[in-house]
């Protein structure tokens, strides 16, 4: 993006494991840095915003912090594969179920059995996003790379206090977009200059997804699929377990513990088959899922 007059840079320090919390840092070493203007405390870290890139990222590194880790064997128990097979052994909500498909398992002349599984990818964006708010709030300006312009208008509007037809969003055709990236806005709410979110290193350490950035879920889903003598298709169960993104954006949409969107591949398949049975079984694991393959 080009360089704005007035521009602010923000660089958020995170904590390195899922569930840590900030419990003290020392804004006064970071603020010795010239060109460093904020040391904010926010929902998942620190965010030091300065005039310019490099001098954030030098702060952070002259700011200590102390914090609270989450306890690691009970993240690891909620994410592991054997607590979602153990997920997948058990009936989930239905979503979809047409003739007797349990019923046409057994006699038929084929069988087709599969467990197909997505491990948590990390949303890193290659873009970065940009606030305006003038200090009269009357309008803001929204840049940035973003799957979901309209909630990144929210996202505004609730920052800059402005109706949200007062938002112009900027959808930058580059980078990699996620239905998680507006919410980086977060560590610009004291300042009424223009704010960039840098990625930085935060966004791209492998192995490091961090709770302000969403990542793609988890999913474990057995099918199975029964074959007549022909070769025709004639029964088909699907069960998906995953975290729900839509329990987390849309809460009001997930009923009776349904997920639609995130079963929408099984319940809308183009194939003609008169046995089918698709559940979904949601996997609460604590870690912030935002849209992805499943």
């Amino acid at each position: 993006m080009s360089r704005r007059p007035g521009l602010l840079v923000a660089v958020v320090a995170r904590s390195p494991v899922f569930g840590g919390k900030v419990k003290s840092f020392d804004a006064a070493k970071a603020k010795a840095v010239p060109g460093v203007k904020h040391v904010v405390r926010i929902s998942s870290g620190v965010a030091v915003v300065a005039t310019a890139t490099g001098r954030p990222k030098r702060a952070g590194t002259r700011s200590p912090s102390r914090g609270t880790r989450a306890r690691p064997a009970a993240c690891r128990a909620r994410v592991s594969r054997s607590c979602f097979a153990q997920q997948a052994g058990q009936a989930g909500a239905v979503a979809r179920h047409d003739g007797d498909a349990q019923g046409a398992l057994p006699g038929a002349a084929a069988k087709l059995d599969a467990v197909y599984e997505l491990p948590y990818l990390a949303h890193a964006d290659h873009g970065a996003d940009e606030l305006h708010r003038p200090r009269a709030p009357r309008w803001c300006r929204y840049l940035g790379a973003n799957a979901v312009p309209d909630r990144a208008q929210g996202v505004g509007a609730g920052i800059g206090g402005v109706p949200p037809e007062k938002v112009k969003v900027h959808t930058t055709y580059l980078g990699v977009a996620s239905a998680g990236g507006s919410s980086s806005t977060s560590s610009r709410k004291r300042s009424r200059r223009p704010g960039h979110r840098h990625p930085g290193e935060g966004d791209l350490v492998p192995g490091r997804r961090h709770p302000e950035r969403a990542v793609s879920p988890r999913v474990l889903a057995p099918a199975a699929g029964r074959l007549d003598a022909s070769g025709q298709p004639v029964a088909w169960t699907h069960r998906i377990v995953a975290p729900s993104i839509m329990a987390r954006v849309f809460p009001d949409t997930v009923k009776n513990g349904l997920d639609g969107e995130a079963v929408e591949g099984g319940v809308e398949m183009p194939y003609s088959v008169l046995n089918v049975h698709v559940d979904y079984s949601l996997a609460d694991t604590g870690i912030r899922s935002a849209s992805g393959a499943r």
